[in-house]
């Protein structure tokens, strides 16, 4: 596909060229201001090249029409132009050519550096999220080797506590390398985030043919949190509820004001999450889908936690899924991540048993 479309394009620019040259060619008697026309009409192909091909392809075509472009000027009997201002043109084709190119060809690195930064940070994000999964099982192991009384075997002891110091030593190592990500919690209110957010995906959802509503806490939800992050989640949760939604289908976002902290559910009527994947959905690289990575999910968990919040997910097979976001509405909200933390340690041993 990506041949064809580029084969199409050279195709272009070579007949556009053709065409120019053959009305340049063209012998028309007191034709100064038709050469003119003829002259500016060369500058579309040394363009197109540009645009869609960059610097070198680009300087290539301007070379071309100059060799074109050049002969007639110079030669024919009915030139008006002298060699200086031939030589001046020429220049400016491929002055142009240049500009352009490398206009382009900047752009499309800046590009390429913005992209590999962006799956730089989600990697980071995710082996933050990793380490601490991992420390989680640490602690919970450790847990229960002291309540069972250890082992039997002193020297079993001694070789599991060294195996799970050993584990600590690697997380701390592997979360070293991960630069910590600044919060810069500001008080916003949730509904205007989802009012923005709902917005930027509507064209979206209007090709989609989904439907997206929202019911907004009528009192506001005025939160701790850090606008960018919040929004960047948001945006991940609405692009896969409308990935898993059919036409005609809705997606409808909620905000719920609480005592200490803040909810908004993005619930959608897709094929709903298999049970055997729902503990593992926040999982760093696990995946439903054919071209996912597995890290969006598990980078927007580590942003809610550095916040002071979590996510969550509830779904029934066949009738959708709705991903909660509980955010502080104060700054590190120490008693709802404690209450998180002992919810997860109680599943953690259930899971055990």
């Amino acid at each position: 596909m990506e041949t064809t479309a580029k084969s199409s394009k050279i195709s272009a620019i070579v007949i556009l060229t053709a065409i120019i040259a053959a009305l340049h060619y063209i012998p028309i008697h007191a034709s100064t201001e038709i050469h003119i026309i003829h002259r500016e009409l060369f500058t579309i192909p040394i363009l197109l090249a540009g645009f869609w091909f960059g610097l070198k392809f680009a300087l290539a075509v301007s070379i071309c029409i100059s060799l074109i472009y050049a002969p007639q000027m110079l030669l024919s009997e009915s030139a008006h132009m002298g060699g200086a201002a031939v030589f001046t043109q020429i220049v400016f084709f491929n002055l142009i050519a240049f500009l352009v190119g490398w206009l382009v060809e900047r752009q499309k690195k800046q590009g390429e550096k913005l992209i590999l930064a962006e799956k730089l940070t989600v990697l980071g994000r995710a082996a933050s999220a990793m380490a601490y999964e991992i420390k989680n099982i640490v602690e919970a192991l450790k847990k229960l080797t002291r309540d069972a009384g250890n082992f039997a075997c002193t020297e079993l002891d001694l070789n599991f506590h060294g195996e799970l110091q050993r584990l600590d030593r690697l997380v701390d190592n592997l979360t070293s390398y991960v630069p910590q990500e600044e919060i810069r919690a500001i008080s916003s209110d949730l509904n205007q985030l989802i009012r923005q957010r709902i917005a930027k995906n509507r064209e979206k959802a209007r090709q989609a043919d989904v439907i997206i509503e929202s019911d907004l806490d009528e009192a506001g939800c005025p939160s701790m949190v850090d606008v960018d992050k919040i929004g960047w989640v948001l945006d991940i949760l609405l692009t896969n509820a409308l990935e898993f939604s059919t036409p005609r289908q809705k997606i409808r976002i909620r905000s719920l004001r609480k005592g200490t902290h803040c909810e908004v559910q993005v619930q959608d009527q897709g094929e709903g999450i298999n049970p055997e994947h729902l503990y593992k959905i926040f999982k760093p690289f696990f995946t439903t889908k054919k071209d996912g990575s597995g890290l969006s999910l598990a980078s927007c968990k580590k942003i809610l936690r550095d916040m002071g919040g979590d996510i969550r997910v509830s779904s029934i097979s066949g009738k959708g899924a709705t991903f909660t976001i509980v955010v502080p509405r104060e700054k590190k909200d120490k008693p709802y991540r404690e209450k998180v933390l002992a919810m997860e340690k109680a599943l953690f041993d259930q899971e055990k048993k």
